[in-house]
């Protein structure tokens, strides 16, 4: 801030002058988060789900393939196998993605976000059992153990939870 109202001194403009200055530039930037916070969030979302659809058409580069893949034979006992059902996942979330990002057609963009976040959700009711031996916290200095599926499935929980607002703004 000191080199902002020296810079502004030696152009001749008050001190006085300088904070009005950074105050309208704060209530113009406050105002565009305001206007377009949705906007931003829903481009966020698309993101994720494009780029997360987008791992599982490539086989084996996705962290949350053989879990999603047993889910959904599992989901669908046994007709769909992983190898149909992962490309149909995929293809749900880059169009979940794309609903989002370009912002037509929402209330079925939500509707498939809201059937696909029950799904996501439902390895933690099938596969309880994988579940009992992840330990959250260390009790020592490494920090929190998250394996990739369950941080994949942590990340979409939080999706649900910022889409559920998307919901009540679109939805009245």
């Amino acid at each position: 801030m000191a080199f902002h109202l020296e810079h502004a001194m030696k152009l001749g403009i008050s001190e006085s002058r300088t904070k009005v200055r950074m105050a309208d530039l704060e209530n113009a930037f406050l105002d565009f988060l305001s206007s377009h916070s949705t906007t931003i969030l829903r481009w966020a979302i698309a993101v994720v789900f494009i780029w997360f659809g987008a791992l599982k058409l490539v086989p084996g580069v996705s962290p949350a393939e053989a879990i999603a893949g047993r889910t959904l034979q599992e989901l669908s006992l046994g007709v769909l196998k992983p190898s149909l059902s992962l490309p149909l996942l995929a293809l749900l979330e880059v169009t979940i993605g794309f609903g989002f990002l370009f912002g037509r057609r929402l209330k079925l963009t939500l509707w498939l976000l809201m059937g696909h976040m029950a799904g996501t959700l439902t390895p933690f009711v099938l596969f309880p059992h994988e579940r009992d031996d992840v330990e959250f916290w260390r009790t020592d200095d490494a920090g929190p153990v998250h394996p990739e599926e369950l941080r994949f499935d942590c990340r979409r929980a939080g999706v649900v939870r910022q889409s559920e607002g998307d919901c009540r703004t679109n939805w009245g």
